[in-house]
């Protein structure tokens, strides 16, 4: 009996670090971008405060978060012109130490996140 489906179960995970505190800094370190293609980044934050950005948004993207370093918090920014929520354009969600999230967008230029607090 052959194995099918393998493909399907594949996840691209991604390890970032934060960059800066500010949307403009975390989009300017490459390590600090989570892209389009990866369905779970691992973020470690190397000091309070630190930051990375979501790709551009686009309906059916789905990408967890998970913070990974303890005693740390870290800003998720969107893509400039995208929201968070209800949070202003281009503001940052903030993600406390050893938490997780998943972002999804249903509709291009918002990512809605569950739960709607990291936890």
């Amino acid at each position: 009996m052959a194995f099918e489906g393998v493909a399907s179960n594949l996840v691209v995970v991604q390890v970032c670090a934060t960059n800066g505190t500010t949307q403009a800094q975390a989009l300017a370190g490459s390590s600090s971008q989570v892209t389009q293609l990866t369905q779970l980044a691992s973020v470690a934050s190397s000091g309070a405060g630190g930051a990375v950005v979501l790709p551009p948004s686009a309906a059916g993207l789905e990408i967890d978060i998970v913070l990974i370093t303890g005693g740390n918090t870290c800003a998720v920014f969107p893509w400039p012109g995208d929201a968070i929520n209800a949070i202003a354009v281009n503001s940052a969600i903030t993600m406390a130490a050893l938490t997780s999230a998943t972002f999804c967008c249903v509709t291009q230029g918002t990512w809605l996140t569950n739960p709607r607090v990291p936890s």
